[in-house]
């Protein structure tokens, strides 16, 4: 018989984070788990923005499943980010299944009336993931690729030629600065704002997902998190004449385990288009990437099948497609 455990304390968070050590390889070739910090944070439930619920699944006293509701709490009130992932021998057995229902009860309890999760595939081939989807009732609703580059074979002659042949001769009128971790105070303002067209911008297929709102206080709430949570940011934006910024991206690296960065936000404002700021932006910042963090091997990035503009720079850099990632939706 299956029992089913809300993580309350530093010991579930331990077993939580095991079972994920275990079944995120699996799903997902390539990615880490997290970090001990970051799963402490969310079951303490000390975050302004975000509430989370972490799930064990137990069978005769071997923990066998693991879940998460993570619950937007400034905006989007409507919806619940969930995951679940089962130990894969003890996979077909329903375990999930189970484990799913309880999660979903939960967000119904929560007020949430729409559930998101995500499911990866081999390229050209369907995981067992999306049939367990369909099989609850849910639809895919937005599909992206990750990509990944091998951070050790980066040249930087031609990181060099890129960016001297990709961008007009107006780029005289930007300036690149890169940070990490903390925003400069005279930009965080103009980064806030341009992080909250990422929920506007950036194509979202069918999901059912609102514009969020971003000001300096959230984006410094975020960075704290961040580094409450084990992890460093690496950043890099273009600034205009004016001192604003209108080009932002950003990275993420677990401070215990660096090996696989992931690429967070790239966004560039409307006004300042066609000028490779972005890919100006990305190139200075994995400078700072190799500069700052010489022990990541490797760059992870997820983008919209639709997102020709971003997949293009992403190209050019020299990420390879490793993993199809869709994202399916159930209302409840």
């Amino acid at each position: 018989m299956t029992k089913l455990e809300r993580v309350s304390d530093a010991a579930g968070a331990k077993r939580w984070l095991a079972l994920a050590s275990t079944c995120v390889p699996v799903d997902h070739p390539g990615l880490i788990a997290g970090s001990l910090e970051e799963v402490l944070l969310q079951v303490s439930g000390d975050q302004r923005s975000l509430k989370y619920a972490h799930f064990l699944a137990v069978e005769h006293g071997v923990d066998v499943a693991y879940g998460t509701a993570r619950l937007p709490m400034r905006d989007n009130l409507s919806n619940a980010v969930v995951s679940v992932s089962v130990l894969p021998s003890r996979r077909r057995r329903g375990i999930g299944a189970t484990l799913a229902k309880e999660i979903f009860d939960y967000v119904r309890g929560e007020g949430r009336t729409n559930a998101v999760w995500t499911v990866g595939s081999p390229i050209g081939q369907e995981s067992p993931g999306c049939t367990f989807s369909r099989s609850l009732g849910a639809k895919s609703a937005l599909s992206r690729l990750r990509r990944e580059l091998d951070l050790t074979i980066v040249d930087d002659r031609k990181l060099d030629a890129l960016v001297r042949t990709r961008i007009d001769g107006r780029d005289s009128d930007y300036e690149i600065v890169t940070w990490v971790d903390r925003a400069p105070d005279d930009l965080v303002e103009g980064v806030a704002l341009l992080v909250g067209r990422m929920s506007t911008d950036t194509p979202s297929g069918d999901l059912s997902w609102e514009p969020e709102v971003w000001d300096a206080s959230r984006w410094r709430e975020k960075e704290n998190d961040a580094h409450r949570s084990g992890r460093r940011r690496l950043a890099a934006g273009a600034v205009d004449r004016g001192g604003h910024p209108v080009a932002f991206t950003d990275i993420g690296v677990y401070v215990r385990d660096p090996s696989a960065a992931e690429q967070w936000n790239t966004i560039v404002d409307p006004g300042h288009r066609g000028h490779r700021l972005g890919l100006a932006a990305k190139v200075a910042n994995f400078r700072n990437l190799r500069r700052e963090v010489p022990e990541a091997l490797r760059l992870e990035t997820w983008n919209a099948i639709e997102n020709t503009r971003i997949i293009e720079i992403n190209e050019l850099l020299g990420f390879q497609v490793v993993e199809r990632v869709d994202e399916y939706q159930l209302p409840l």
